[in-house]
């Protein structure tokens, strides 16, 4: 029976290979995430000012919740 114990510790050049790929998903990630945010907003604000009973306070009674996350995402504080 072979122990837990009896495993190899990953090398330093695997740790930083590992490492360089989470950071490449994370940035990726970022990217999607603030790029889907902002097209929600921009698509929120479009259609507000489509319909005919939209005006400007109506808009900032739908963007104003959302805006709220902005400097969450400024900081990359999540």
């Amino acid at each position: 029976m072979k122990k837990t114990t009896d495993v190899a510790m990953p090398s330093l050049q695997e740790l930083n290979t590992a490492l360089t790929q989470v950071n490449q998903k994370l940035k990726f990630g970022l990217w999607a995430t603030h790029s889907t945010y902002a097209a929600f907003l921009l698509i929120m604000s479009w259609a507000n000012f489509q319909v005919a009973n939209g005006s400007f306070t109506l808009w900032l009674v739908k963007i104003f919740p959302l805006l709220i996350f902005i400097p969450g995402f400024i900081k990359k504080k999540y």
